[in-house]
């Protein structure tokens, strides 16, 4: 679905409450659910699908045919919003082979009452699911990407990357979830000393942008800034500075 139509499907009008409005359980749910539909659309528009922290995927220890999910949020394409608030663990089996993806996806529960409540009197609950699946591909797929794993056999059991940045068969490779989550915002500064009283050579000044503008892109830096000034002299002020070139 492209942006136009989902514009379509924006909320644009919410009940105005006035005295004496008679509450009805179609009024309740018309009200809320315009401030879900809301939520669901900041959330689809402004972060988009993907793993907002946590869900890590880890290998069972000895290795066998099941992964372990740990507990973290991620958003569906919907806007959807999943949680999961406890490890759980997902057994492959001795069905599948070949190039495989491991997703996450949204669900709702049938309204119900909740544990030991008067169910003649207490207010149905509609409680917040999800599914994990295995799929030979992400064509038509509405869940969010945990990981993905190319298993040499059905039999083949499964491990950790000994290279996250080049997973072999049969191990778990995370390069592909996309991190929808707020980066840790942390501004640096690099300051520029130019020593010996000779010629200011520009190519230092420009080097030392072009690593400004990788750092930000550094898995281990993700939301820093670094900030470049040139010709500092070496004096009062350098404790402004992260790092001196």
């Amino acid at each position: 679905m492209n942006n136009k139509d989902l514009l379509q499907e924006f909320p644009t009008k919410r009940i105005k409450p006035v005295d004496g409005l008679a509450v009805t359980a179609k009024v309740w749910d018309e009200a809320h659910e315009y401030h879900r539909q809301r939520q669901r659309f900041h959330a689809m528009l402004s972060h988009g699908a993907g793993i907002v922290t946590g869900l890590e995927v880890i290998a069972s220890d000895p290795p066998d045919t099941a992964v372990y999910i740990q507990p973290g949020m991620a958003l569906d394409p919907q806007g959807q919003t999943i949680a999961l608030t406890e490890p759980v663990t997902y057994d492959l089996g001795s069905m599948v082979e070949g190039r495989l993806y491991l997703l996450l996806s949204y669900g709702e529960s049938r309204p119900r009452a909740d544990g030991d409540q008067d169910r003649a009197n207490a207010p149905p609950y509609v409680h917040s699911e999800f599914g994990i699946e295995i799929r030979s591909t992400l064509s038509g797929a509405a869940g969010v990407e945990l990981a993905r794993i190319r298993r040499q056999n059905r039999e083949s059991p499964i491990f950790d990357a000994q290279d996250p940045a080049h997973p072999g068969p049969n191990e778990v490779d995370l390069r592909f979830r996309r991190d929808v989550g707020a980066a840790p915002q942390e501004a640096l500064g690099m300051g520029v000393v130019y020593l010996g009283g000779g010629r200011r050579d520009a190519r230092h000044g420009e080097g030392a942008n072009y690593m400004a503008r990788a750092v930000g892109r550094w898995e281990n830096c993700r939301g820093c800034r670094l900030h470049v000034d040139y010709d500092v002299s070496l004096g009062p002020g350098l404790e402004a500075y992260t790092l001196l070139y």
